[in-house]
């Protein structure tokens, strides 16, 4: 009995060394997991980051660009009167049913919540590319609120629906209804846009991804919540930075994005020009 005895206290303390070692173990694997998720978290950031702070090294044909839209944008501001008053005319009962749900496409909290849930997931799971997509369409969101929300206070510019004209621009503006240049919505749609269209690679997807950014456009007008520039300065801004933040992100296929974007107005109504190159 007493040497069954000493055999057991051996197990035992054989047993408790080798539950300390494997609990030593699996504590230094999360330490190491948790350290590892923090490198990822702050790489995320400082990629965000260098989005927002881009426009500090353009490059002079970056700023002939920035230019150009600028100059095309002012040349529509003499335009949109008259395209508001075309737009409105378009109501219907259709459009009136349809064109609500475009602009959830836009709003800024649904796609943070996609992006995030994404960005967590692939994380979780181990799925890089699930990652990488959360994450771009997150550092999309974030940079796009920057740009269009700085831009929004400085230029206060009224909406249509204030009735006090296309050129009523006062500057350092906080309400809402006074920071209209550029659209929230059209920059986040056509920032997400951009980021799954160099993301999928595919013309069809393109073009339908471009289409519901469009469509978001489209709905700012029509709502008389934004004048057509803004849509314009908007879509620039988003595909300015979706394919900033997407080359951040893959910096082996910067010269990959072969598509490009154009709205445009007619006598009777809006549209946009997708050109691709092969």
């Amino acid at each position: 009995m007493k040497i069954l005895s000493k055999v057991f206290m051996v197990i035992i303390i054989v047993s408790s060394s080798s539950y300390a070692q494997q609990n030593a173990l699996m504590n230094k694997f999360e330490e190491n997991k948790v350290k590892d998720l923090q490198s990822v978290i702050l790489n995320d950031i400082n990629t965000g980051i260098k989005a927002v702070e881009s426009p500090y090294y353009f490059s002079v044909d970056d700023w002939l660009t920035t230019g150009l839209v600028l100059g095309a944008t002012s040349l529509v501001m003499t335009m949109d009167r008259s395209i508001r008053v075309g737009v409105q005319k378009q109501h219907s009962h259709t459009l009136d049913s349809f064109l609500p749900y475009a602009e959830y496409y836009g709003r800024g909290h649904l796609v943070l919540a996609g992006g995030g849930i994404l960005y967590l997931t692939g994380l979780i799971s181990g799925n890089e590319d699930i990652t990488q997509t959360g994450r771009m369409l997150t550092q999309a969101l974030v940079v796009t609120g920057v740009y269009t929300v700085g831009m929004k206070f400085l230029l206060g510019r009224s909406r249509p629906y204030e009735n006090e004209g296309p050129y009523s621009v006062e500057g350092l503006q906080t309400k809402n209804e006074d920071n209209s240049l550029p659209s929230g919505h059209t920059s986040t749609a056509f920032a997400v846009s951009t980021v799954l269209s160099r993301k999928f690679d595919n013309i069809f997807a393109s073009i339908l991804l471009y289409g519901l950014a469009g469509a978001t456009a489209y709905q700012r007008v029509y709502s008389d919540s934004h004048w057509f520039s803004d849509t314009m300065l908007g879509a620039a801004i988003g595909i300015f930075v979706g394919n900033k933040v997407y080359d951040l992100n893959n910096p082996s296929k910067q010269e990959e994005n072969k598509l490009a974007v154009n709205p445009f107005y007619v006598s009777n109504g809006l549209g946009l020009s997708l050109s691709y190159t092969f």
